[in-house]
Formats: structure tokens, C-alpha cells, sequence
């Protein structure tokens, strides 16, 4: 049995090379019908539209893409010793009007893919000729397909740019706003992915003609990860400045790897998520070169099953290019990688890595990526530093009135921290002694301190705060504590009492005629102490149960 598949096989690759050929436009429709078919189980065959056609460096046609009933997309190779599918997505047609840099590269390496085949005589891999066998079938129904299917991703949800409102905050000179560049917008949609950091570290300085000295501080911004036009402009300005990017209005640029076939560059990428947005030291920038077709595959799969997303680069005739490696798709029809090109999600897809054979890494030898992107892990032990300080002295702002009471001891403090990062940190309070020394600190648990707006809000629960012209011996109220009705007497000359709660809040005004008396009903207040002020003077504690 052994015997006869292997010389199956055999006959059928030493046949297959007989007749080998370039795939005509009409060969190439079939094969996006029928593949259309296979994989999403189609009971009609459906309108399938040709819509770019590639070529290879001496203009022989290498590649087609089909827009099939003008929602999803396929490009097959228009050579038959080539893996006939090489991209396609199910999500979106193709947009032929809005090609990203990076789609063009990818497009140049299946064009001198394809020349290489036509040049050297390539034999196509078994999987390759049975793949076009049913591709080009005729039948109604193309043979039926068991897949031994395996998806992961995509893991971003994000449809980032490098224009409005992306490059928001990026320099401006005259009527020129530059673009964010492509660095930028692959870490920060990967940052968003991870929603983090919280805040990063350091800052970066830099002088860039015409836009002058461009400048960044880390340490002090707190990054919002809501997907708001603000936060997304905001990462990406400060993603761009921490790898030195040269803007321009059309195209910025800057280095991905620390070290690469062009030497060292310490405002790479790699070192700029470490440095300055407290990513893990893992993070490892690694070159296409130094493994095989397979084994680089088998890299990029690895990462993507431990859901991390891949900075991927590349270099071309145009120059060099980064975006997003978030997920692949492995069947009977190959892998493809799953790539988000930082262009508004404009021809995202899954697509075939470029390559000759199992074992060849021959195409392209320009790519490389950073791996092992993910936030660095908490410490078990947070070391603590810095302080804020303050003196509270009789010149605060009164919550409910103003006093000539000095705080007395005894007295209940309350340190809250009011973040502009949308944490609230509360510290319960204590009793003052004087001349106190307070000292409040607020740290993100991973060593990093929280931007925030101290607040220290003094209440004297202890006593009443006293008035010379309405004074507490002339009042009286009761029951204190109530569990719902309030009996108050007072001088005639008040007119109006006013009930606040602990923070200040006005919970209850009520206008009083001369008669000297009043009830106020307080049962459907909660539990706890309010301050009952009188015409603004003179103030009564009251504790609700």
C-alpha cells in the first residue's frame, strides 16, 4: 500500500510538470469560485470580479484579486507551481483605490516569488498540485474538502491609520501635518490590544527640520485606552517621539529592531516599548534570515497561540514597511497570517508568507519582527518613593461656611486621591493631634506612580462649628441622634435652614418664618452625620441612625 501512494505521488508530480503553465484570468476565476465554494459552503456559485492583476519584475502576470460578490476577497497565483491561494478575506472586498505601502510590498515579494519559480523551473510540492486539481475542477460541485482547520485570532479589534485623527497631535509646519508613520501605528495598536501602559517612563527629546525640537514626557502622561480620537492621538505622537520618527506630511519613518542588516539603532522600537512604555525586557527582535520557511512560520504561530500580537517588517523597493501580525489560519488550502496593515483596516486579511519551498527562506530575506510583546509583570515587592505635601492651615475653603474655629484635636480627616486616570483612591481617615505631619502616596501596584490631584478635605465631626451672631447656645435640636423627624428651635431672626452632607453636598434648603421653630423630616436620608447650618452662621452637627 505504501508502495503504491509513493509512486501515486510520483506519477502525478512528474505529469503535473508536463503540463505545468501560467493561470490564465479565466483559470484564475474558477479557482476563486471554487475556493469561495470550499470554504464557506456556498449552494450557488457566486459573482466573482476581477479587480487588480500583479506582475512580476518583467511584467508577466503573477498574481489575481478577486472581489467576490463584493464583500469578501481572494487573490489567486497566476502560476500552477505557485500555492494557488496566497491571500483572502472574508470581511471586506478588496480596496484596489486605497493600496497601503505595506500591501504593495507584499504584493512585490509575490511578484519576484513567482519569477523565481518561472526562472529556476520550480517543481511544485504535492499539496500544490492537488490543490490546483481542485481548484480547476469543472464539476458543478467541487470535490469535497475535510478540513483539518485551526484559527487563531484576529486578536485586534482596532481599524488605526497614520492620518486624521491619528496624527492629531503630530508636528505641524505651515499647511503640513505629518502622518504618524507606520512605527507608531503598529505599537500603538498593539499597546491598545494590551491596554497598557497605564503611564510610561522617562521622557525624549529630539530636533527634526522644519518641525524643530520635538518633545515627550512618559513619565507624566497618563494614556487612555477608550479608543477616543484624544487617546488615540495622544500614543501615537508619544509612541512616534520615543523612536526619534522623522515626519514628514507624507510618509515617517524610524528603525523596528535594535540591531539589524544595517546596524544598531537604540531608538528602535524594541527598546522604546522597555524604556519608555514598561513592556517586558523579553521583548525580542528577530530576522527572517536566520531560519527556515517553516521554522520562521512555526515562530510566528507560537506567539499568536500565546495571543500576542507580532510587530512584523519589512523591506521593499519602496523602502521599509511595519504593521501587525494578529492571527493565522492553517487548513488543506496552507497557513496564512492574519495582517492589520495600520491602514484603517483598509485590505487586512490573511496572507501567505512569502517563500520558496518547506525548508527555503531564499523569499524575502528582508523581513523581521518583534516578539514576546506583552506588559512586564508586577513585582511581589513595590518599592515606594516620592512624596506630596501640603499644610492645611485656616485659609481652606470652607465646606459649609466659614468659622474662626480652629480644627481642634479629635477631629476626623479624610485623603482622597482624585486621579485624572479614572482610579479613585480613598484613604478612611484618622484623628488629627497637632501639628500633624500627613503624608498620602498612591502607586499603580507595578511600581509606577499615579498622576493625580491630591485632595485633603478636613471635617470637624468633633463639635460645632460656632458663630458670633447666631450662637449654639440660642439652638436647639432634637432628637440627635433621629432616626427621622428633626424638631429644631432657633432665634426668629433666621430665615432659612440648610442641611449638608458630610462632603458638603446641599441636601435639604427650607425658608423659615418668625415663629422660631421647625420639624424637618429626614427619613429617607441614610445613616450617617450632616451639618445643619442656619442663615450661613452657625452650624449644628447631626447624626442620623
Amino acid at each position: 500500500m505504501k508502495k503504491y501512494i509513493l509512486y501515486s505521488i510520483i506519477s502525478l508530480l512528474y505529469c503535473y510538470s508536463l503540463w505545468s503553465a501560467p493561470v490564465s484570468p479565466e483559470s484564475a476565476t474558477l479557482a476563486a469560485k471554487n475556493f469561495d465554494i470550499s470554504m464557506n459552503g456556498n449552494t450557488q456559485r457566486p459573482n466573482v470580479e476581477l479587480a487588480y492583476t500583479g506582475v512580476t519584475p518583467r511584467g508577466t502576470n503573477a498574481f489575481y484579486v478577486f472581489n467576490i460578490n463584493n464583500l469578501r476577497f481572494v487573490i489567486v497565483a497566476a502560476e500552477d507551481r505557485q500555492e494557488p491561494i496566497l491571500a483572502y478575506d472574508f470581511n471586506a472586498p478588496f480596496d484596489v483605490r486605497n493600496l497601503s505601502p505595506e500591501v504593495l510590498y507584499f504584493f512585490e515579494n509575490y511578484g519576484e516569488e513567482i519569477q523565481f519559480i518561472i526562472d529556476n523551473n520550480s517543481e511544485p510540492e504535492a499539496t500544490t498540485a492537488e490543490q490546483w486539481q481542485i481548484l480547476l475542477s469543472n464539476s458543478d460541485v467541487p470535490p469535497a474538502i475535510t478540513h483539518r482547520s485551526t484559527t487563531v485570532g484576529p486578536l485586534l479589534s482596532t481599524c488605526w491609520g497614520q492620518g486624521w485623527p491619528d496624527n492629531s497631535l503630530c508636528p505641524v509646519s505651515g499647511s503640513c501635518q505629518a502622518v504618524s508613520g507606520c512605527v507608531a501605528t503598529a505599537m500603538s495598536q498593539i499597546m491598545n490590544y494590551w491596554q497598557y501602559p497605564l503611564s510610561g517612563n522617562g521622557s525624549n527629546s529630539y530636533s527634526i527640520a522644519p518641525y524643530g525640537t520635538l518633545t515627550a514626557n512618559f513619565g507624566a502622561t497618563t494614556y487612555g485606552w477608550t479608543g477616543s480620537a484624544a487617546d488615540r492621538g495622544r500614543i501615537m505622537s508619544d509612541t512616534g517621539i520615543s523612536v526619534n520618527m522623522q515626519y514628514t506630511c507624507s510618509s515617517s519613518g524610524a528603525w523596528v529592531l535594535l540591531n539589524d542588516q544595517s546596524g544598531f539603532h537604540p531608538r528602535a522600537a524594541q527598546n522604546a516599548y522597555t524604556s519608555h512604555f514598561r513592556y517586558d525586557t523579553g521583548i525580542q527582535g528577530v530576522r527572517r534570515t536566520n531560519y527556515s520557511y517553516n521554522n520562521w512560520k512555526d515562530l510566528l504561530r507560537d506567539e499568536l497561540n500565546n495571543s500576542r500580537p507580532v510587530q512584523y517588517a519589512g523591506w521593499g523597493s519602496s523602502g521599509g514597511h511595519t504593521w501587525v501580525c494578529d492571527g493565522y489560519h492553517q487548513n488543506f488550502w496552507g497557513t496564512k497570517f492574519h495582517m492589520n496593515w495600520g491602514w484603517n483596516c483598509s485590505n487586512n486579511g490573511m496572507y501567505r508568507l512569502g517563500g520558496i519551498g518547506g525548508n527555503q527562506s531564499d523569499f524575502p530575506s528582508n523581513e523581521q519582527a518583534l516578539i514576546n510583546i506583552k506588559p512586564a509583570p508586577c513585582p511581589s515587592n513595590v518599592s515606594i518613593s516620592g512624596t506630596y505635601s501640603n499644610t492645611i492651615t485656616q485659609s481652606g475653603t470652607w465646606i459649609v461656611s466659614n468659622s474662626t474655629t480652629i480644627i481642634p484635636s479629635g477631629a476626623t480627616v479624610r485623603l482622597d486621591a482624585d486621579p485624572s486616570n479614572g482610579f479613585v483612591l480613598l484613604n478612611d481617615g484618622f484623628e488629627t493631634q497637632p501639628n500633624v505631619l500627613f503624608i498620602a502616596q498612591a502607586l499603580d501596584g507595578c511600581g509606577a506612580a499615579l498622576p493625580s490631584r491630591p485632595v485633603i478635605e478636613v471635617y470637624d465631626t468633633a463639635d460645632e462649628i460656632a458663630s458670633k451672631d447666631i450662637t449654639a447656645s440660642t439652638i436647639r435640636v432634637y432628637p440627635n441622634p433621629t432616626n427621622g423627624m428633626l424638631n429644631v428651635e432657633y432665634p426668629m431672626s433666621v430665615k432659612e435652614l440648610k442641611l449638608y452632607d458630610i462632603v458638603g453636598k446641599l441636601l435639604l434648603a427650607k425658608t423659615v418664618g418668625k415663629e422660631g421653630r421647625a420639624s424637618l423630616d429626614l427619613t429617607a436620608i441614610p445613616p450617617g452625620i450632616y451639618f445643619l447650618s442656619f442663615d450661613g452662621q452657625t452650624t449644628k452637627k447631626i447624626v442620623k441612625e
